[in-house]
């Protein structure tokens, strides 16, 4: 099939099954465009992160190529999120102390009630609450061999052991840190680890796990604590309307008052995000470095074009989920992500590189991250995932009970992306 760009007239082959878009002038080549920012202050910080963006994301990415997975030491963005998240912490800390100071030493008990009720509030609303354990925790007596892979990566990479493993229905993975404790689990998506082959697969595992050594500074305790007490905190002083319905035009002061503190919270959470979204990224750069260290690189690329596929993933999860959960979902799966054709895939990558890097996105851009493992050394695999291991792994994952098999469909059907 062909089809003629309605821009520039350039005749292009369109794909069964596939969007048109137009290679010579980049029509259609975004096909879904997020909303943008609608107010005054979310525009300026939009501008803001965008002038940014452009002048430290290219450079930073230059900069993993030219020095690859050497450590980069504390930058002084570094260090000056570090400092903010750790004044913010204290302040959280000092603000019952406060309080209690203003109720002892106040001349008038009653006037000083009020602050004092304030700053114990705030302190209550802006104290870190740790991160619950997540849901479909597999011990390791359900998936031993899988277990073991991930201990063997582990320690490929000089990572400390996870605490506990959990499964989900996105099509994502992730390393956290739960409870007071920050007990480290890992998180892995069922739809991601049914599209991967083997050595993919120990790719994942190497750059999640790679995230404990790749000096990130947003799964530091300090500035992750800071960021969810202002990021709380903010939220919990914005007022729902200048105008209450209650008490009419005589809660405009007090509101405004409020919303006031809100955006400057609000603004000091983004500032300490800001000044250390650089160093996060050169963290998710060097795990794919770890990543194709320990998978080998033909093992990493292989990962990096698989997560590139999700809209084909989430359309053969709905078609699964609205036929009535009948078939083999991971089957479904593999073949969607086999079949895309190499012109959708180009048109992904364009996106990705049209849309540019983010410093407020969670992740560079995939095509990015492609390239940088592109010119990087060619690295053999230091941990290999044989076919029989792989094959007790898929057993494992099959044996596993239908409320955490259907994780994907669940997700699907309450509406979260994957």
């Amino acid at each position: 099939m062909t089809h003629v760009c309605p821009v520039c007239r350039t005749t292009g082959p369109v794909d069964a099954g596939s969007s048109a878009w137009c290679a010579a002038c980049g029509w259609n080549v975004e096909r879904r465009r997020t909303p943008g920012p609608e107010t005054r202050y979310e525009k300026l910080l939009d501008r803001v992160v965008t002038a940014a963006s452009r002048r430290y994301g290219p450079a930073l990415h230059t900069e993993m190529i030219e020095r690859g997975e050497a450590p980069a030491g504390w930058s002084a963005s570094y260090g000056i999120a570090w400092l903010l998240a750790a004044l913010v912490n204290a302040g959280v800390l000092a603000m019952p102390l406060v309080a209690l100071a203003l109720l002892a030493y106040a001349p008038v008990m009653l006037l000083a009630a009020i602050p004092a009720s304030i700053l114990v509030l705030l302190a209550w609303g802006m104290f870190p609450r740790p991160w619950p354990m997540p849901n479909r925790v597999v011990e390791r007596a359900q998936v031993p061999e899988l277990y073991r892979l991930i201990d063997e990566v582990a320690a490929a990479v000089r990572a400390p052991a996870i605490h506990a493993l959990a499964l989900s229905g996105d099509f994502n993975a992730c390393l956290m840190h739960v409870g007071w404790r920050r007990r480290t689990v890992l998180q892995l998506g069922l739809p991601l680890l049914a599209v991967l082959d083997p050595q993919e697969r120990v790719a994942l595992l190497g750059h999640e796990l790679g995230h404990a050594v790749a000096d990130d500074p947003l799964r530091s305790g300090m500035i992750d604590r800071a960021l969810v007490a202002l990021s709380s905190s903010a939220q919990d002083l914005r007022p729902d309307a200048l105008v209450s319905a209650e008490i009419g035009l005589l809660a405009i002061p007090f509101n405004v008052l409020l919303l006031g503190l809100s955006l400057m919270v609000e603004g000091l959470a983004l500032f300490v995000l800001f000044v250390a979204a650089r160093e996060h990224q050169r963290g998710e750069y060097r795990a794919d470095l770890v990543a194709a260290r320990v998978a080998g690189t033909a093992g990493a690329l292989g990962a990096m074009a698989r997560l590139q596929s999700v809209d084909a993933v989430l359309l053969a999860i709905q078609r699964y989920a609205l036929r009535g959960d009948s078939g083999d979902l991971d089957a479904e799966l593999r073949a969607a992500v086999a079949d895309l054709p190499p012109r959708e895939r180009e048109r992904i990558a364009r996106a990705e590189r049209s849309a540019g890097i983010r410093l407020d996105a969670s992740h560079p851009p995939t095509a990015y991250r492609i390239e940088l493992l592109h010119a990087s050394p060619v690295t053999t695999p230091a941990v290999t995932l044989t076919a029989p291991a792989n094959a007790r792994i898929e057993a494992e994952l099959a044996a596993l009970p239908r409320e955490i098999r259907r994780a994907a469909v669940d997700a699907f059907r309450s509406g979260r992306p994957a």
